[in-house]
């Protein structure tokens, strides 16, 4: 969590470092909040779509119960293919958040790079910075632009 914070430092100047910081902040408290809901609400989606077809089964029921007590709720011979549903909605909610965890990555390479290491206090004006890293960054900012058109258009 706080490897965005420190970047921000390093990358931005002193003035404008509290803002980007509380900004990194703000995306992050933020994306938690609302990707956990969506993360919960695409859960008991897919589970209960998946119990449907299954006879003899409410789905609500399933759904309100949780993973330690589901063999309490559902008849045995049932229970097999409520595992099977259960485990294809956690593999799809996970997947979805292995997919956005995938797309946020783009935000960090279109960051520019900066070594912290001899950095003195006072931001990125005051220590030693790599010449040509702003160069470099914009190269790959227009590298990725080229690779996603659709996705970056947003930044």
């Amino acid at each position: 969590m706080q490897q965005a914070n420190l970047a921000a430092q390093a990358v931005l100047a002193r003035k404008d470092a509290s803002t980007g910081i509380a900004l990194i902040i703000f995306c992050q408290q933020l994306g938690g909040a609302v990707f956990v809901s969506i993360g919960q609400n695409m859960f008991a989606n897919k589970l209960a779509n998946g119990l449907r077809p299954i006879p003899g089964i409410n789905p609500a029921a399933v759904v309100d119960t949780g993973a330690a007590e589901i063999r309490y709720v559902v008849n045995p011979d049932m229970l097999g293919k409520v595992l099977l549903a259960y485990n294809g909605s956690l593999t799809k909610t996970f997947t979805a958040a292995l997919v956005m965890a995938c797309l946020f990555i783009i935000g960090a390479l279109s960051m520019e790079w900066k070594k912290m290491k001899g950095m003195k206090h006072g931001g990125p004006g005051e220590g030693p910075s790599k010449p040509g890293a702003a160069e470099k960054a914009k190269r790959r900012r227009s590298i990725l632009r080229k690779m996603m058109p659709s996705l970056l258009r947003q930044f």
